[in-house]
């Protein structure tokens, strides 16, 4: 119900919310926009609901605090609790009695400062402990950025999403209970139910090594995702690394440009990881790639923007890496060599964009084992970089933004001829001609060239050729191919499907300027844009 036109306690005590037995969902909404007067609290006290209500979502609240019935924990079944967008609240209880409570999630709580004991005398004397829920199994707090600290989480946690908050520290995992209501266990038994575990935009955290993850523990049976990102101030991972969590499978470490490496003799990841981020931090060096020997288990691994990497690991690291198929290394603009990269047998996906320093000099002379569903490259030179030039089962090939190419690369694509199916070019400005072999690309199905003004003419292309794509460039080179006239019309008139588009992509003021060719016979689709 929307509450911001209520203007009398008496009209809110209308509202008989409490002997609605059999109410279960309930929502109370102000718009703050439109309660200048600030008469929320009045009402909010008399709208309790009955005991058996279920999900309770708060939001523009304008008192100072929680309404009793939520403090006195009079909503003992409440199963769902959402509190957003209520400006004033600078402490709340740690709802610890609400024994059903499993969804709790608190966004845009500006001011709150504190969640546990009430009073100074009760934090004191540790009359109310401070624990969240003993059944909760989700927990979302977002941009509550004066938040100091958080209750020690119960075990039936399964997942904890922050961002844009103000912890120094992560929270801890509680010992004295496994979330069953209070019942006790020892602490060698208890395995904590946390699946996901996603910080964002933590400025004062520092450090990963203090709570939850240094008691790897208790996490080394549930934790499976661990998300790390825009963490300005976080230097420290945990000492002994991430070696615990012996059923990690995602780790994704973006934009924490102060973290560091960590001296450590042994490894830091788990056997179990199987996807990896680095994305960007500035302090990781080459060292921090050694520590991947032996993840046998890893299958996708992403470096983002991290300008300290210099060269990538031995042939002796990826050759350990037996399931690894998927490597992205983007914008590491220190990055010279590929190193070892030639001996990961699995590899299908390579992308290699924005690394301009990477040339075929620093590259080792060995070749590569592996055999490429998808390559993806920037610039053309990187066909020359080891171990991509030496590359012979490579099934699809994207070059995008290569402004300087004037041709492909006739020899690499000659001995990727057997399986190269896709070719697909990027804003190819200065691209003039295909080479005069291209025929010779006897499986190649699909073409793609945008941008490419300067292209004069087509060579023949493979009779295996059925979708042509040329787009950007110029009316005189569309004009070979025009419908019935073109004078290069028959080295295109074989293939299913083609679309050639001159540079000045034509708006909708000038369809008087454009003439459209279509050919719907069953097997073909054709289409030309000409420009008078």
């Amino acid at each position: 119900m929307s509450l911001q036109n209520v203007r009398y306690c008496k009209e809110s005590m209308g509202i008989t919310t409490k002997n609605k037995q059999h109410l279960k969902f309930l929502s109370l909404s102000w718009n703050k926009y439109f309660d200048p007067e600030n008469l929320g609290h009045q009402t909010i006290n008399s709208l309790e609901p009955n005991k058996e209500i279920q999900q309770l979502h708060i939001h523009g609240y304008s008192g100072v605090r929680l309404p009793i019935w939520i403090e006195n924990s009079s909503v003992i079944h409440l199963v769902s609790l959402e509190l957003e967008c209520c400006m004033k609240w600078k402490t709340m209880p740690s709802f610890q009695k609400l024994n059903s409570l499993k969804y709790l999630k608190l966004e845009h709580l500006l001011q709150l400062e504190f969640i546990g004991p009430v009073t100074e005398e009760q934090f004191e004397s540790n009359e109310l402990e401070n624990v969240l829920p003993p059944s909760l199994n989700t927990l979302i707090i977002r941009w509550c950025p004066s938040l100091k600290n958080l209750p020690a989480i119960p075990f039936t946690l399964q997942q904890l999403i922050v961002k844009h908050v103000g912890f120094f520290v992560l929270p801890m995992i509680h010992q004295s209970y496994t979330g069953t209501h209070g019942s006790s266990s020892s602490s060698s038994s208890i395995k904590s139910s946390l699946a996901l575990l996603h910080i964002e935009s933590c400025e004062n955290l520092t450090s990963l090594g203090v709570g939850l993850l240094e008691q790897q523990q208790y996490l080394l049976q549930s934790l499976e995702t661990l998300l790390v990102r825009h963490c300005g101030n976080l230097s420290h991972l945990p000492a002994k690394g991430l070696t615990e969590l012996h059923h990690l499978i995602f780790l994704e470490i973006v934009a924490c440009p102060m973290l560091r490496n960590i001296n450590t003799k042994g490894s830091l990841w788990p056997m179990s990881l199987k996807k990896f981020d680095i994305n960007p931090c500035g302090h990781i060096d080459d060292s921090l790639l050694m520590s991947l020997q032996n993840l046998t288990s890893l299958r996708r691994f992403t470096l983002f923007s991290c300008s300290n990497i210099r060269e990538l690991p031995s042939e002796e690291v990826f050759r350990t890496l037996k399931n690894i198929n998927d490597v992205s290394i983007v914008r590491c603009k220190n990055l010279l060599s590929l190193g070892g990269l030639g001996a990961a047998l699995s590899l299908r996906a390579l992308s290699i964009l924005c690394c301009d320093k990477i040339h075929h000099s620093y590259s080792p002379k060995a070749g590569c084992s592996f055999k490429l569903h998808k390559l993806k490259v920037d610039r053309e030179a990187m066909l020359l970089v080891e171990p991509i030039k030496s590359l012979r089962f490579t099934m699809e090939l994207h070059i995008g933004g290569d402004y300087a190419m004037e041709s492909l690369p006739e020899e690499w694509l000659l001995q990727n001829a057997s399986s190269l199916r896709l070719i697909k070019i990027g804003v190819a400005k200065n691209l003039q001609t295909l080479p005069a072999q291209m025929e010779r690309l006897e499986s190649l199905q699909n073409l793609h060239i945008e941008r490419a003004p300067a292209i004069k003419s087509l060579p023949q292309l493979p009779l295996s050729l059925n979708n042509l794509i040329i787009g950007g460039c110029d009316p005189r080179f569309l004009k070979l191919y025009e419908m019935d006239v073109g004078s290069e019309l028959d080295k295109i008139k074989n293939i299913a499907h083609f679309d050639i588009k001159a540079y000045s992509e034509v708006s909708s003021d000038d369809d008087d300027k454009v003439q459209y060719f279509d050919d719907s016979t069953s097997n073909h689709s054709r289409r030309f844009v000409v420009i008078d």
